[in-house]
Order: C-alpha cells, then structure tokens, then sequence
C-alpha cells in the first residue's frame, strides 16, 4: 500500500512541522535592548498565555512612542503584576527601565522568575514578591519609590469583566489610592477582546491607547492623581 505509506509520511512530516513551529513561537525571550536574544524559563504547567513577540513588541513601540524613547524605556521603576515568570518586567529592564519590582503568587514560577533574573545578571535590578496581587498591600516605605510603569496582565477567569466592584477594578482603584503611583505614571492592561475596557471603566486612569491582536486587547492608561 505505498500510496497510503506515502500519505502517513508526508502527514507525519507536516505534523513535525506544525510542533516545530508552534514550540518556536511559544519560546520566551527578550526581544529587545541589552539582553535581546536571551530566553526565558516558562511557567511551569500548560494553562499559560505566553506574550507572542509581535505583541510585546507592539506593546514596547507603543511605549516608546509615548515616553519619548523610541525602542527604549526611560531608566523608570516598573511594577509588574501577576508576573509569571517576568517577561514584560525583563523587557522593560533590558530596554532601560531601572528597576522591576515583579508579583507573582505561584511559589515555583516565581522560582523560574528569579532565574531569569540570575541568567541575564540583573538581581541587583529586580525584586520578586511571592503574593497574591489581589490582596496585598502596595504601600511602599519610600515615596521616591513610587511605580512610573505598571504592567498588569491578569489572568483570564479575573479579566472577563472590569465593572465596579470586579476584582480588577479593586486592585486598580487600591493602586491608585495608596500613593505608590508617580503622577505621571503609565498602565498597561492586557485583557480579552470581548471585555469591555473604556475610558470611562476606572476612575483615576485615562485611556490613552489601544489596539487588538487577535482574541487580545493591549488598554494604555495614564494615572491622574486626585490630590
């Protein structure tokens, strides 16, 4: 039967290729700046939603457009919210931004987080809290360490909705009420296309761009502070 025998071979090969392909789009890396190139430890498990590169570079375009900076991040403090294993901090660090606090509640991603820290030698540029983003406490000691950029990238069962009352829309509405946000500071908010996302959805926040890639919606907001 070498017409089926050709017809298993050549399904096999395409099947070979499609693994290869969709494994090399899934890898992590940084895809910009003094680490370009390095890659990065993924969270363990398969329920993750690895940032594809042409959306972190978006992303990046869009921020360096705003600040000023075009392919590059001013040297800012950055938060970065339920982290994962750190790859918007990390590109934020090897574009320019000079220190990342990252959050993540997951014990053994934040174990990977640290060692992408280690691999790309910025320890000293990096702090990593084990919490859950939702009910932690953001007061910082130092009001000079107020945050310039935050990312927030929740999960997708926590991004369906941002009504008043959600568990996002708390967090946000806690961000900017406990006075760890620069006045001028900048928030990116990834989320669902469906979700309704507006100017109007948080108080203290104006949107200020946003784009679709996909079933994915990058929201850009800058924070007003009510004094």
């Amino acid at each position: 039967m070498p017409g089926i025998r050709a017809s298993i071979s050549q399904d096999s090969r395409f099947f070979n290729f499609l693994l290869w392909k969709f494994t090399f789009l899934c890898v992590m890396r940084i895809i910009a700046g003094k680490w370009r190139g390095i890659r990065l430890l993924s969270p363990p498990g398969t329920q993750t939603r690895p940032i594809l590169d042409h959306v972190k570079e978006a992303v990046f375009n869009i921020l360096g457009a705003k600040l000023a900076e075009p392919g590059r991040i001013p040297p800012c403090r950055v938060l970065d919210l339920f982290a994962g294993t750190g790859s918007l901090g990390l590109e934020a660090l090897s574009r320019g931004a000079s220190f990342c606090t990252f959050v993540e509640k997951h014990r053994a991603t934040a174990g990977r987080l640290r060692e992408n820290l280690q691999n790309v030698k910025a320890v000293e540029l990096g702090e990593v809290r084990v919490a859950d983003v939702l009910k932690m406490s953001f007061t910082q000691p130092n009001p000079k360490e107020a945050w310039e950029l935050v990312f927030l990238d929740p999960p997708y069962d926590l991004a369906g909705s941002f009504e008043s009352d959600t568990p996002i829309w708390r967090l946000v509405d806690r961000l900017c009420s406990e006075a760890v946000l620069k006045p001028d500071a900048t928030v990116v908010l990834r989320h669902p296309r469906k979700t309704d996302c507006t100017a109007s959805t948080f108080d203290q926040l104006q949107l200020v761009d946003q784009r679709s890639y996909g079933e994915m919606t990058i929201s850009v907001f800058d924070f007003s502070s009510v004094e």
